[in-house]
């Protein structure tokens, strides 16, 4: 084959790798890795409107929400994929990291669980629900129970610390 061939075939096949929704996702994981989390989701949920149908891309949208705070949007994302990925250990584990972080700890176990269930052996969800009971949760009736230490947290002020606090300024 002619160079000149090569070189159109090649040339062809990068035009085509263009496309708007390639270029958006590519932008989106950009400001993924620089931690600009709100920025990350507003292109993940742009490439969507291109691309509806990738359960994958409304995984990554919820989990820039997640990060960025917005646990509502995050939630709703990860349903989208959840009904377009059914039986998907990775969109359990991810309401279960959601759970976690908006402090609905029972329903996280049951997400992990879940996970597990789907993906039997994961390292991953069976780490997380170690690291619970590690940190003074038992399980009771398959629902986290707090220790009884685990009031909510006082600030310098006396005012109960706000859990979604730090998941608006990074990952938890």
């Amino acid at each position: 084959m002619k160079v000149s061939a090569l070189w159109n075939k090649r040339r062809v096949r990068f035009v085509n790798s263009k496309t708007p929704s390639r270029l958006l996702i590519k932008q989106a994981d950009a400001a993924r890795d620089a931690q600009k989390f709100r920025e990350a989701a507003a292109l993940y949920v742009a490439a969507l409107k291109l691309v509806p149908n990738r359960g994958d891309l409304h995984v990554q949208a919820g989990n820039m929400f997640k990060d960025a705070g917005d646990f509502q949007q995050a939630d709703c994302h990860y349903r989208k994929a959840e009904e377009m990925m059914p039986g998907s250990a990775e969109v359990a584990i991810q309401f279960g990291h959601l759970c976690k972080a908006s402090g609905r700890l029972a329903d996280a176990v049951r997400f992990y669980e879940r996970a597990l269930a789907l993906e039997p052996g994961w390292v991953v969800p069976d780490n997380e629900l170690k690291n619970m009971r590690k940190a003074g949760f038992r399980m009771k009736d398959e629902s986290m129970v707090p220790a009884a230490s685990d009031r909510p947290a006082r600030g310098v002020r006396g005012r109960v610390f706000d859990p979604k606090l730090p998941g608006m300024f990074g990952r938890l």
